[in-house]
C-alpha cells in the first residue's frame, strides 16, 4: 500500500463541503508557526461554526444575509487554504 500526498489547489478545495474546509483551516492553524496564519485559520473556523448556529426560523431577509455571510466565509477559507503546503489530501492506494 502506498500513501499519495497531494497539495490541494483552489479547484480541488471547491469540491469539499464548507465544514470540511473549516476543519482544514483549524488543521493549518494547529501546525503553522506563523501567528497571523494561526489567528486567521482559527477565525475562519470560528466564523463558520458561529454562522451554522444561527436559527433557521429567522425572516427571509435574515436568512439571505446569513447565506451571503456563509458564502463570504467559504470564499475566504478557499483563498486561505489554496496551495498551502500544510493542507494535504492523504489517500491510501493499493499497489498493482
Amino acid at each position: 500500500m502506498y500513501i499519495l500526498r497531494t497539495m490541494l489547489d483552489r479547484k480541488d478545495l471547491e469540491a469539499f463541503h464548507s465544514t470540511v474546509l473549516a476543519s482544514m483551516c483549524r488543521r493549518v492553524a494547529n501546525v503553522c508557526a506563523d501567528q497571523n496564519v494561526i489567528a486567521q485559520g482559527r477565525e475562519l473556523e470560528t466564523q463558520w461554526i458561529w454562522l451554522q448556529q444561527i436559527p433557521l426560523t429567522l425572516s427571509l431577509k435574515a436568512l439571505k444575509e446569513r447565506d451571503v455571510q456563509l458564502w463570504d466565509v467559504r470564499q475566504r477559507m478557499l483563498e486561505f487554504l489554496g496551495g498551502r503546503d500544510e493542507v494535504e489530501l492523504t489517500k491510501a492506494v493499493s499497489a498493482p
